[in-house]
């Protein structure tokens, strides 16, 4: 699927940019062709209107003219476009073919091309076009003894846009292989948290499926022993009782981990179309409180030394309920891993700091290795599953910092063998 994915994105950034890049480095040589042709077809046409006087070398006593204008300002367009040195041979020749006049004291031209090029010119229904295998532009003005003709060499023209288009076309055949490459590199960027997110959740429908298969062996397992002893009592199928009562319970935490994990992607991603409607006004000092309160059985039960400190006044936008199971879910993971009991410690912090209202949870148990912690948020990871009794499906961290986005926030952590592991949550206050 993924390959397939990259392969899309490879072939829509190629076609899509390759068509502009084609475009925008072949407009400029096609079109300076297309001026080029032209140039040269003004200065043919004004060059067979005039006659091949106007072809010659200047003369004592010539008289300007309009039209020798207008020939030498589209001479010297062509020559900027194309370059200099583009001769042109006029002649007047009469209806039979005769030449009667021409410039032939400037420009030489074989004699056999001239002639099959004025029979050619002569007989073409046109009055200018080119002569492609005689690399021959023409232009025929009609006068009162026959015709004026006037002839361009375009062998030079032609190879002057020849090489620019080659030029141009050599360009585009890096650009499209860089564009290639390019496209490459960026697909498997595009496609990283795809594939991480694929690799995610693999890993999660392993463990979920080893998770749920331990308890429904026991829920089966113990169901036929009660089978087996049809008339033993209630009381005396306790044991059995207990063990799917359990089994139960642990399937039944997963199940509401999942819904939770999927309400909180759906809580972040649909924020920014929340933003603007109206939020309630949380009091987080009463949150983190009684949040403190409820864990404080917890620390007792498991040697814990908890202690914890919130500033008054503590508010921020957003949802109670959402809220508050972000910090349950720092707290209950800081618990999780203080360390054993009686050396154990966890500790919180709530306070104002500026403009934003920063909740912090440490606790003393092992550093976590640095490569472990960029992945503690990401959905259905453990660090390490054998330091876990099951209860942990790798989403809490997760969920907390969805919630922490979703409210505009930002989440982070640090772990050190001498500050230990802290978490920190921070959300603009209201």
């Amino acid at each position: 699927m993924l390959k397939r994915l990259r392969r899309k994105i490879v072939i829509l950034i190629t076609s899509l940019v390759g068509i502009i890049l084609v475009v925008s480095v072949l407009a400029g040589p096609l079109w300076l062709g297309v001026k080029i042709n032209a140039a040269a077809g003004k200065v043919l046409h004004l060059s067979a209107e005039i006659g091949p006087t106007a072809l010659l070398l200047p003369r004592i006593g010539r008289t300007p003219s309009q039209e020798g204008d207008a020939l030498r300002d589209a001479a010297s367009t062509l020559d900027d476009l194309a370059g200099s040195g583009y001769p042109v041979y006029c002649a007047s020749v009469t209806t039979d073919g005769l030449v009667i006049a021409s410039n032939a004291d400037t420009v030489d031209i074989y004699p056999e091309v001239l002639s099959e090029a004025l029979d050619r010119a002569l007989e073409s229904p046109s009055d200018s076009g080119r002569l492609t295998d005689l690399r021959i532009m023409y232009a025929r003005v009609e006068t009162d003894d026959g015709y004026n003709v006037a002839f361009l060499d375009t062998g030079a023209i032609d190879s002057n846009i020849e090489s620019s288009i080659g030029d141009a076309l050599f360009r585009v055949v890096v650009g499209l292989a860089l564009l290639f490459g390019l496209a490459v590199l960026f697909a498997r960027y595009v496609t990283r948290p795809v594939e991480n997110a694929w690799s995610q959740q693999q890993r999660f429908v392993a463990d979920a499926s080893h998770e749920l298969k331990t308890p429904l062996t026991v829920i089966l397992a113990s169901a036929d022993i009660m089978r087996q002893h049809p008339e033993k009592t209630v009381g005396d199928q306790d044991t059995w009782l207990a063990a799917i009562e359990d089994e139960g319970k642990r399937m039944k935490k997963l199940v509401e981990e999942l819904l939770a994990a999927a309400r909180a992607g759906e809580e972040e991603e649909s924020a920014a179309a929340r933003k603007h409607e109206p939020a309630a006004r949380v009091d987080v000092s009463e949150l983190a409180e009684g949040s403190c309160l409820q864990f404080e059985a917890v620390a007792f039960d498991k040697g814990i030394d908890f202690d914890w400190s919130v500033a008054p006044g503590l508010a921020c936008m957003g949802d109670t309920d959402s809220l508050e199971r972000l910090v349950r879910i720092l707290l209950d993971n800081a618990m999780k891993y203080a360390g054993p009991p009686g050396k154990a410690r966890v500790e919180l912090a709530a306070e104002h700091q500026g403009t934003r209202v920063v909740i912090g949870v440490r606790n003393s148990g092992d550093p976590i290795d640095p490569e472990v912690l960029p992945h503690l948020f990401d959905r259905f990871y453990r660090a390490d599953s054998s330091r876990t009794d099951g209860s942990s499906f790798g989403l809490g961290l997760f969920i907390a910092q969805s919630i922490a986005h979703a409210h505009k926030g930002k989440i982070s952590v640090t772990s050190t063998a001498e500050d230990g592991t802290r978490f920190t949550c921070s959300l603009p206050a209201a």
